[in-house]
């Protein structure tokens, strides 16, 4: 009887597997449940599986996710935008409700399959998320290939057609290539090598300004070993960065595409003198909109989607810490970041390279939302954080973890 159990155990472990691949896949290439029923269908019939898998496991997947630090964090932020929705009677009360359904539906059912202390220790995440990583740049290539040999920005395949979200997505997976790479030794390493630039080829290629510098970021955990950083490696990577920077000013498709943009970033932040292009000037302006916005409710904000419905631009503020400040004021935006910051202070407790990988994260975080929407756009992002507070609990409970 015992083997027949463990048979059917090891079938759900497989399950459990295929559908982390699905559900990280399926945020890559889809952002929003709503242009896609078919994914809705499958995103049920898996809460089905797991209402069923959470029983015969007695539960215990499903009571460690809901008792961790990040549910309760989860819970704790969107209640809050519930309420300061429906204070505000913004009429906005059904569609958040909605998005809050179909966003929380990966983040649900990721989380209780990883907290299962069995298929987390047969699946190795950082393997998972590399996988995915390629899979998403040979889509990218495939059905861009012309735009790219055009010299054009490239991403429009997914996402709904943003080079942007794009460009966001691959450089979340390029931390867990960069890991890898420091995890192998020399003679295995050359196909994580080859995943790294063929990730971060598609990077440069969307032209993404918030994608690249979180590569940027990703790239410094090779500037660490054992907790430290070596001063070669530190050379290399300025050597490499100085490199990168002349060729984007002075050949013409990487400054096209690249150099203007960024140059115009640093116009819009008054640290150079060049004309801003139009993408900058119009995120000039959503900002100025946001801090008018929100200073007719500096606490508690104006609801969800105050800046889309009373802005006149109908469009997100193109601005993390305005959209939250304008939706849920400086009292959400405290509650939004403060766990990040919980989760950094936990996290250099430990200097080894998992929790490195996990701190330049959360800084490409702070780093890149000043032009980015994350908080009801990207579940990716979430999945990280459920990943990272496992982690750490782990750590905490002195377990070994991939």
């Amino acid at each position: 009887m015992k083997k027949v159990k463990d048979f059917f155990i090891n079938k759900y472990y497989i399950i459990n597997h295929l559908i982390i691949y699905f559900l990280l896949l399926s945020m890559s290439l889809f952002l929003s449940t709503d242009y896609f029923p078919i994914i809705e269908i499958i995103l049920a019939f898996i809460s089905l599986y797991i209402f069923i898998f959470c029983i015969i496991q007695k539960m215990k997947p499903l009571v460690t996710f809901i008792k961790s630090s990040f549910f309760i964090w989860y819970l704790l932020f969107w209640i809050f935008v519930i309420i300061v929705t429906l204070i505000k009677n913004t009429g906005e009360s059904i569609v958040l409700i909605k998005t809050i359904i179909a966003f929380s539906a990966f983040i649900f059912e990721f989380g209780v399959l990883y907290y299962d202390d069995k298929t987390r220790e047969t699946i190795q995440i950082s393997n998972v998320m590399e996988t995915i990583a390629v899979i998403l740049s040979v889509w990218i290539l495939i059905f861009e290939f012309p735009l790219l040999i055009e010299g054009k920005r490239i991403g429009y395949s997914v996402m709904i057609g943003n080079p942007n979200s794009a460009g966001c997505l691959l450089s979340i997976y390029l931390f867990f290539i960069t890991y890898n790479i420091t995890q192998k030794e020399k003679s295995k390493k050359i196909k994580h090598i080859l995943a790294l630039l063929l990730c971060f080829g598609v990077i440069l290629a969307t032209g993404s300004k918030k994608a690249i510098i979180m590569g940027i970021i990703a790239f410094l955990i090779f500037l660490f070993q054992n907790g430290h950083i070596i001063k070669k490696r530190l050379i290399y990577f300025v050597i490499f960065l100085v490199v990168a920077v002349v060729s984007c000013l002075y050949v013409p498709v990487l400054y096209q595409n690249i150099g203007r943009r960024f140059l115009s970033l640093f116009g819009e932040l008054g640290i150079i003198e060049f004309q801003t292009d139009h993408s900058s000037e119009l995120r000039i302006d959503y900002t100025e909109k946001a801090t008018e916005l929100w200073k007719d409710d500096i606490l508690i904000g104006g609801g969800y989607n105050n800046f889309r419905v009373n802005s006149g631009y109908q469009t997100y503020s193109h601005n993390n810490y305005m959209e939250l400040l304008t939706t849920v004021g400086l009292i959400g935006t405290t509650i939004y970041y403060g766990y990040y910051l919980f989760l950094m202070i936990k996290i250099f407790r430990k200097k080894n390279m998992r929790n490195i990988i996990y701190g330049l994260f959360i800084i490409s975080v702070f780093a890149t939302d000043i032009g980015a929407v994350i908080f009801y756009v990207y579940p990716l992002y979430y999945i990280i954080l459920v990943v990272i507070d496992q982690f750490i609990e782990q750590q905490d409970r002195g377990k070994h973890m991939e």
